[in-house]
């Protein structure tokens, strides 16, 4: 008697980048009957840390924001991605590299992304719910868009303790040239009051991320920071020696 095979409810598959993933990202073609046939279609591509990049699957092939994607999480030859596929062309993706060792990288400020596909009802009024949320803080908003000087917004993290690091995200880092720093390059954090602190700023090489390293920790203690305290941060000097404004949201 054949034997009815079961459908995993969330499958993954996970491939090696190798050269040339830049430019050709091909799902493995076991994988495809778990999509159903659809081609030429819009998917979404989910980031652990919240932040989604909209796609578009060409047969196998995965186009149209994949390079985004890759820039964004600093992918390179060697390293692991895994898919996992959530439903209605949404796929989880976790990154791991050489090592294998799931990467970490910092907070993303989602924003939020426009659909040019029809959503079911129940996800129209989660992102109804989300508007109005957004709509309550309009006045904080007004404050953010008046600073004039780079920044991003990011959360206090558990690895911001464990780690005594905080890394600067990827497209901030990279956008004012303070990924390719000196590693130990000499920094100043500054607090809302006026107070300083001096810090290092040091790449991590694997993925070369920027991240505040030595100094970090005194600072986050002499401010009392805890797990989920936001903070919008500047940087007000982008001299030979950075100068970092913390702003609490």
């Amino acid at each position: 008697m054949k034997q009815t095979e079961v459908l995993p409810s969330k499958p993954h598959f996970f491939k090696p980048l190798i050269p040339g993933f830049h430019q050709e990202f091909l799902i493995p073609v076991a994988f495809l009957k778990y999509l159903n046939g659809k081609d030429h279609v819009k998917a979404v591509l989910r980031s652990p840390e919240g932040k989604v990049w909209t796609v578009k699957i060409n047969g196998r092939r995965i186009e149209s924001g994949w390079a985004e994607f890759a820039r964004e999480h600093g992918l390179q030859v060697g390293d692991f991605l895994v898919f996992g596929h959530a439903g209605d062309m949404v796929f989880d993706v976790m990154v791991f590299d050489s090592s294998g060792s799931e990467r970490e990288y910092p907070h993303f400020n989602v924003k939020e992304e426009k659909e040019s596909w029809e959503e079911e009802p129940e996800k129209k009024v989660t992102r109804e719910l989300t508007r109005k949320k957004k709509a309550m803080h309009s006045s904080e908003r007004k404050a953010t868009l008046a600073i004039k000087n780079p920044y991003f917004e990011t959360t206090v993290k558990p690895y911001h303790f464990k780690d005594n690091r905080m890394y600067l995200p990827m497209s901030f880092a990279r956008s004012n040239g303070l990924n390719n720093r000196v590693d130990n390059c000499k920094i100043t954090l500054m607090n809302q009051k006026g107070r300083s602190w001096s810090a290092y700023l040091k790449r991590k090489f694997s993925c070369g991320s920027a991240y505040i390293g030595i100094g970090w920790a005194e600072f986050r203690i002499q401010n009392k920071l805890k797990k989920g305290d936001s903070f919008i941060v500047e940087l007000i000097n982008n001299g030979r020696n950075p100068q970092f404004l913390f702003r609490r949201k």
